[in-house]
């Protein structure tokens, strides 16, 4: 596991595989954490270069902090984003589930000229209210 400071925060991540391979950022569902894609690795990393990370709470990655804005799918996004620079890649392949899929989304509609591609599943465009997030973020 390797840690980046990303706006105040420490983030988990793993970066695995060959460097000359294509990026592809695997973005998790809420309540999980990266572990979730271990048995897809082993396949993927035949054909690209792995970035998985602990969403904020999540994990090993640090929470996002309660004094600040309501955290948005941007925020995400360029949390991603940092992790791509990270990695050294310009342009990148992701797929993400559930909030993964809304980080995906935010990614596609601002910052397309970063993506090879998108992948995005069990997501929506919108996703609940934010009092039910936060019961659930709180559960979490």
């Amino acid at each position: 596991m390797a840690f980046l400071k990303h706006n105040g925060r420490t983030v988990c991540y793993r970066l695995l595989g060959d460097s000359a391979k294509p990026l592809l950022m695997l973005a998790h569902p809420l309540g999980m954490t990266q572990a979730v894609w271990d048995d897809m690795l082993p396949a993927l990393l035949n054909s690209f270069r792995v970035l998985t990370w602990d969403l904020p709470g999540h994990g090993a990655s640090a929470a996002w902090p309660e004094a600040s804005d309501q955290i948005a799918p941007e925020d995400l996004a360029q949390e991603a984003l940092a992790l791509a620079t990270a990695a050294e890649a310009q342009r990148f392949h992701f797929a993400g589930t559930s909030i993964g899929g809304v980080i995906g989304q935010q990614l596609v509609s601002m910052h397309a000229d970063r993506l090879l591609s998108a992948t995005l599943t069990n997501t929506g465009a919108v996703i609940g209210t934010p009092d039910a997030w936060n019961t659930r973020s709180a559960s979490v």
